[in-house]
């Protein structure tokens, strides 16, 4: 395992964000693309409704108390749906929910498996998601559900982990895991041989790891703080890109010993996360920002300004910062509250002959 630790780090404060403005309430909003054109909004009776275009039909019911993921990959080809009943009346960290597919552009769910936490790769091909109650992680063909690789995970008496993956191929991937002395393990899985090769282990005790990449580009390793677990942020990188792969060759392109939150979105060659900018320990203030890595030049942009922020999203390539009652737009439209209808655009001769 070779680590290089050479990077740069530059802070520039950003204006005021734009804010996110849509037509709908931001409670109950679970997904818009891009260009507004597809969007998932959570009705309070348990029911999920999708538009398209403009039509909206209720397209999953469950009980009143269900609370519903909508997410999807920059292939733009499936959206993943996960269900959760009794989200407030059931306190069980083995709780699974129901899990469903959808096709861009479909209006037909359809349930898949039960578990938590699915995740979209390989150009949406594939679908991995956890059973917490018997620690497996499913890794699985999307079309073809009997070619699926299970892994027994060693987190035994963890209940609040969740193994984060990110597959490189149909019998390769990455994926996390903690033992049961709390520390924390990066994991190379190859299914052809079935083996686990141990990639990197944290030397601190509680400490959290992240993974986020693109396909074909590279993976991202974040390395964050439990609060008061004194162990900074770290940000390792795996090159996909090369032809000889290394699949142990982590190098480092960022260091804190600050308290970073992390939460890690990695969107057009860029690493985004929560960073800590200055904190008082005794007081547990923290004045937290989103920052942004360059993953060739490794430099570190300071892109808010808002001073508490804990959460990132990535919707549909826009990347997002939930502050207090409004959502603030980093990278991506803002502007997503307009319902004129788009002028057609004229076919041209070649167009009208097919």
């Amino acid at each position: 395992m070779v680590f290089i630790s050479l990077f740069f780090i530059t802070q520039l404060f950003a204006t005021t964000l734009p804010v996110l403005m849509t037509k709908q309430p931001l409670d109950q909003l679970r997904f818009i693309s891009r260009d507004g054109k597809y969007l998932f909004s959570q009705k309070k009776n348990g029911i999920l409704s999708y538009t398209n275009n403009y039509a909206t039909q209720d397209i999953i019911t469950k009980t009143p108390e269900t609370q519903y993921y909508v997410s999807s990959s920059p292939s733009r080809m499936v959206f993943l749906i996960e269900a959760e009943e009794f989200q407030h009346n059931q306190i069980d960290f083995n709780k699974t929910s129901s899990l469903y597919f959808m096709k861009w552009g479909d209006n037909k769910p359809i349930e898949f498996a039960k578990g938590t936490d699915p995740k979209l790769h390989l150009q949406d091909s594939f679908i991995s998601y956890y059973l917490p109650q018997t620690r497996e992680l499913t890794f699985q063909n999307r079309t073809n559900p009997s070619e699926k690789t299970t892994i027994k995970l060693v987190s035994k008496h963890h209940h609040y982990f969740r193994p984060e993956v990110f597959a490189i191929s149909q019998t390769q991937f990455y994926y996390t895991d903690i033992n049961e002395n709390g520390y924390s393990a990066l994991f190379y899985f190859n299914s052809q041989n079935k083996t686990a090769q141990l990639i990197y282990k944290s030397p601190y005790l509680a400490s959290r790891l992240e993974l986020c990449g693109e396909d074909n580009e590279y993976l991202a390793i974040g390395e964050w703080d439990y609060d008061g677990a004194n162990v900074g942020g770290t940000v390792f990188k795996i090159n996909l890109s090369s032809k000889v792969q290394n699949t142990s060759y982590l190098e480092s392109i960022y260091k804190s010993e600050d308290p970073d939150i992390g939460n890690m979105v990695c969107h057009n060659k860029k690493v985004f996360f929560i960073k800590t900018l200055s904190s008082k320990r005794k007081l547990n203030l923290h004045v937290t920002e989103v920052a942004e890595i360059d993953i060739k030049t490794t430099k570190v942009i300071i892109k808010s300004d808002l001073e508490r922020v804990t959460q990132l999203l990535n919707l549909d390539g826009r990347i997002l910062a939930p502050f207090k009652d409004k959502v603030y737009v980093l990278e991506g439209k803002s502007k997503l509250n307009d319902d004129r209808l788009k002028k057609q655009s004229v076919p041209n001769k070649e167009e009208r002959s097919e």
